[in-house]
C-alpha cells in the first residue's frame, strides 16, 4: 500500500482492527512456538523485508515484489515445523516499509502488516492441513497450489479493502487490479514454496540459499528490467523458453551425471547432454510459435535464438551436474551461487554501459523476436 490519501472514519475503523488482528494473531505465534530455531525465523524475515523493499511499480501501473517467495517458503517451511504462528511473524514485520516508518505513516505500516502476516498464516494453515493429511503426491501437489493462491487472494483482498476505504473507490475494482498486477508472482510463489520444500526436506541452509537466488533472479531479469514487464510479457514465448529450458537442462544433466557413476567423464556427459536439452526445448517452443503463427519454421532464426540464449541451459545444466556430484543440499547450495554470480555478471554488465539509452539486452531480445516472429513492429517501440 504506497499511494497516500485522505483519512476517513471507515479507513481509521478499518486500521484498528486490523492492528486488534496483529496483535491476536502475535499472542497465538508466540504461544505455539515449538522448537524451530529462531535464527531461521529471523533469517525469512530479513528476506521479506528486503524483498518488500526491491519493489517496483511500473509504467502500465502494475507492481512486482518477490515478497510472496519469501512469503510461501516460510509458511511452508514453518508448517512442516507444526508452527504456523511463525509465518505470520516472518511476513508481517515486512510493513515495516522505511519510507512509511520514517513518514511515521503508521496506519499503513498498519494496513501491511496485516495483510502480508495474515495471508502468510492463512497459508501456512492450510499447507499445515496438507501434511497432516497424507495426501498422495497429485493431491497434495493440487493442496500445495491452494495454499499459493490462499495467500495470493487474501493478501489482494486485505489490501484492496483498506484501498477501497482510503479512497473511496469500489472494493471490486480494487481487488481486481491487485489480483491482475500480482498474477505474473504466481510462479515465483510456487518457486518460492519449493524453497520452503527444500528447507524442511534437505536441509535449512539448502533452502535458504535456493530462496536467495530466487530472489536475485528475480530482482535481476524481471523487476529491474528497464522497460518492465510490457515487452517480456508480449515476447512470453521466450521467457517460456529460458525458463522450460534452463528447468530440462539441469534435470537431465543430473540424470546423465548419476547414471554414468559420477565421474569425471559422467559430469562431461552431463553438462554436454543438459546443454542440448535445453537448446532443444528452446527450438520446440519457438518453432511451435513460428507453426502456429506462420505455418514454416525458420531454421536461420530459430539457430540464432539457440545461441542467443545458451546461457540458460549451460547455467542449468551446471545446476543439474552440481547438484549430482555434490548431493543433493551442498549441490543447491553450488547451483544457487551460480546463479547468484551470473545475475550479478548481468547486473555489471548493465551498468558499465555509459553511453545509449538504459535499454536491456533481455529487453532487445524479447522485441525483436518478437517482431520477427509477428512480422510487424514491437508494441513497445514508443517506450
Amino acid at each position: 500500500m504506497r499511494t497516500p490519501g485522505p483519512t476517513s472514519a471507515r479507513f481509521r475503523t478499518l486500521v484498528v482492527i486490523y492492528g486488534v488482528a496483529i496483535v491476536l494473531a502475535t499472542l497465538f505465534a508466540c504461544a505455539t512456538r515449538g522448537d524451530t530455531d529462531w535464527w531461521s525465523v529471523g533469517a525469512l524475515a530479513l528476506l521479506f523485508v528486503v524483498a518488500e523493499h526491491r519493489d517496483r511499480v511500473f509504467i502500465d501501473e502494475t507492481g512486482l515484489s518477490g515478497s510472496i517467495a519469501v512469503a510461501l517458503a516460510a509458511a511452508y517451511f514453518l508448517a512442516s515445523e507444526g508452527w504456523v504462528g511463525g509465518a505470520f511473524l516472518c511476513c508481517a514485520l515486512g510493513g515495516l516499509y522505511v519510507p512509511h516508518v520514517r513518514g511515521r505513516a503508521f496506519s499503513k505500516i498498519v494496513v501491511n502488516s496485516a495483510s502480508f502476516g495474515l495471508s502468510a498464516l492463512a497459508a501456512s494453515g492450510v499447507l499445515s492441513l496438507v501434511r497432516a493429511l497424507e495426501l498422495s503426491v497429485g493431491e497434495a501437489v493440487l493442496a500445495f497450489l491452494v495454499g499459493v493462491g490462499t495467500y495470493w487472494i487474501l493478501n489482494s483482498l486485505l489490501l484492496s479493502v483498506a484501498t477501497a476505504a482510503l479512497s473511496g473507490e469500489r472494493m471490486r475494482s480494487q481487488l481486481f487490479e491487485l489480483i491482475r498486477s500480482d498474477t505474473v508472482m504466481l510462479l515465483f510463489g510456487l518457486g518460492g514454496g519449493i524453497c520452503g520444500v527444500v528447507m524442511a526436506e534437505v536441509g535449512v541452509w539448502a533452502g535458504l540459499a535456493t530462496l536467495v537466488a530466487l530472489l536475485v533472479a528475480l530482482d535481476v531479469f524481471v523487476i529491474s528490467v528497464p522497460a518492465g514487464l510490457t515487452v517480456l510479457r508480449s515476447a512470453w514465448a521466450i521467457v517460456l523458453a529460458r525458463g522450460v529450458s534452463g528447468g530440462v537442462a539441469g534435470t537431465v544433466g543430473a540424470v546423465v551425471t548419476r547414471g554414468l557413476a559420477i565421474s569425471a567423464l559422467g559430469a562431461i556427459a552431463g553438462l554436454v547432454a543438459g546443454m542440448v536439452a535445453g537448446a532443444v526445448v528452446v527450438v520446440c517452443i519457438v518453432g511451435a510459435r513460428l507453426l502456429m503463427r506462420h505455418r514454416h519454421v525458420d531454421l536461420a532464426l530459430l539457430a540464432g535464438l539457440v545461441t542467443a540464449e545458451s546461457a540458460f541451459p549451460v547455467i542449468g545444466a551446471t545446476c543439474g551436474v552440481a547438484v549430482a556430484l555434490a548431493g543433493m543440499s551442498a549441490g543447491l547450495i553450488v547451483a544457487s551461487g551460480v546463479v547468484v554470480v551470473g545475475s550479478l555478471a548481468v547486473v555489471w554488465r548493465r551498468r558499465s554501459r555509459s553511453v545509449g539509452p538504459p535499454v536491456d539486452d533481455d529487453v532487445l531480445m524479447a522485441a525483436v523476436v518478437e517482431a520477427m516472429l509477428e512480422g510487424l513492429p514491437s508494441p513497445t517501440r514508443d517506450r
